[in-house]
């Protein structure tokens, strides 16, 4: 980097900085030593002296290292230098000092960029002891080399509410607050939304059906079946019917005294055996 600054300086004529000396601008004077004096010198040159016989010999040209910024000025300043974290971004000529630059995480301190400091980032602000510290709380920054601003205080709207809080990188984040009333859903009355409401009752209707068959059809076949089969006692209850029909002949018979089977007692017995012995009624 040195030596190429060096070559520079040493060989501007080389590199296309030719400089043009003398005086550029002059006027002629009554005083016959003098003859002109200058007005304006070339760019590169210092002025020499203001007014002589020859205006090429009023102005000459700075010497390497060291440039002119003004037409008149009468001495020429020494370049300057670009120390880290600068860098050379124009060299300097007989016209003009060196430009230097900042190298990447650096920004040029002052509209000369005669100093560099550090970039900061973003949740962070410079100081002026040319360095960063993170933004103090309560405040965020989201651009780069920026100083830290405060967070709002509360949501710009009243409906609002803060649904993110503030960092050191970005401000408090507002919502508005949903309606929590009831809503009734609104029917969707596309053709294809209508083409599957259709396709789905049709589904349930077939599934319903199939149920409904499915449970009904045995029942009705047993039903049936029942009807059909003969109603037939039980054989013990037939023996109970008959055994009851038995007694009630008996019952018949003891109170009626058939004369087949109790006709060979007289009334006239009846009436001798009564006296030996009380009546009885064979039930």
């Amino acid at each position: 980097m040195w030596t190429v600054l060096v070559a520079l300086l040493l060989f501007p004529q080389s590199l296309g900085f030719r400089v043009e000396s003398g005086c550029m601008k002059w006027r002629h004077v009554s005083n016959p030593v003098s003859g002109v004096c200058c007005e304006v010198c070339h760019s590169g040159n210092r002025m020499v002296t203001e007014c002589g016989s020859d205006p090429t010999g009023l102005c000459e040209p700075c010497a390497n290292g060291t440039y002119v910024a003004e037409s008149n000025a009468m001495f020429c300043s020494r370049c300057s230098a670009c120390t880290a974290p600068q860098r050379v971004k124009t060299p300097c000529t007989s016209k003009h000092d060196t430009q230097c630059e900042c190298v990447h995480g650096f920004l040029c301190g002052d509209p000369s960029c005669s100093f560099c400091i550090k970039e900061c980032g973003r949740g962070e602000e410079p100081t002026d002891l040319r360095s960063c510290r993170p933004c103090p709380a309560g405040t965020f920054n989201n651009q780069p080399h920026s100083r830290c601003v405060k967070w709002m205080e509360s949501c710009p709207e009243p409906d609002q509410r803060v649904t993110t809080p503030g960092t050191a990188f970005s401000d408090i984040v507002c919502s508005t607050e949903p309606d929590r009333r009831p809503t009734t859903p609104q029917a969707d009355l596309s053709p294809r939304h209508s083409h599957d409401s259709v396709g789905f009752v049709l589904a349930v209707s077939v599934v319903c059906t199939c149920l409904i068959i499915c449970v009904a059809l045995p029942l009705l076949v047993t039903s049936v079946w029942r009807r059909g089969e003969p109603m037939k006692k039980p054989q013990d209850t037939q023996e109970v019917l008959a055994g009851q029909r038995s007694v009630s002949d008996l019952e018949h018979c003891s109170f009626c005294f058939p004369q087949e089977e109790c006709g060979s007692i007289s009334a006239a017995s009846l009436i001798s055996h009564g006296d030996d012995k009380p009546f009885e009624l064979v039930v």
